[in-house]
């Protein structure tokens, strides 16, 4: 009899325990549940920030400007193109000057090319992860805004796309994930 009120004991002891666990299980699951309808409700609304890493928005913009010298270093190999010729996968530096009226692409084994700006210059697979202006003629156009300035500065972050290369400026055209105005 000992034994049989013993296992009674220990039933009882296991009903009571797992009714009184039941329902904090069932809440749980009410709360976990709640709060992933809640978390997607973030992500497609404009405080998307809140949960998770926001994403980098990627705009497509037109950048013209009008330097009498620039520089600028790429981060991967592009494609040049030319009315006189065509370069493909090309890795070096990227130099203007509307003075001289030509533009160089130096690569760090030695390899120059020169172009005349009054040839149709167009580079392609331009990827450039940090670039800056200072103090130029500047017209950023995205969508249907346009900025435009004499004298203006600002820094763009992951372009990707092509450049045309003109006499007096230079366009670029192409997806850019930030642009800061200073």
């Amino acid at each position: 009899m000992l034994l049989f009120r013993g296992t009674l004991v220990a039933i009882t002891i296991f009903i009571v325990v797992g009714a009184l666990m039941a329902p904090q299980v069932i809440a749980a699951d009410f709360w976990s549940d709640m709060m992933k309808g809640i978390e997607e409700w973030f992500r497609i609304s404009p405080f998307r920030g809140i949960f998770g890493t926001p994403e980098k928005e990627i705009s497509v913009v037109t950048i013209k400007f009008f330097p009498q010298s620039y520089a600028i270093n790429p981060t991967s190999p592009y494609d040049i193109s030319t009315s006189a010729f065509n370069v493909f996968d090309f890795a070096g530096e990227i130099n203007y000057n509307s003075s001289s009226g030509d533009i160089s692409f130096s690569s760090e084994g030695g390899t120059r090319i020169v172009a005349h700006l009054d040839e149709n210059i167009t580079i392609t697979n331009l990827k450039i992860a940090r670039f800056s202006m200072d103090n130029l003629e500047l017209v950023i156009t995205k969508g249907n805004w346009t900025e435009a300035t004499r004298e203006g500065s600002a820094e763009f972050t992951d372009f990707s796309g092509e450049a045309h290369i003109y006499s007096t400026y230079i366009e670029l055209f192409g997806n850019v994930s930030k642009i800061e105005k200073r």
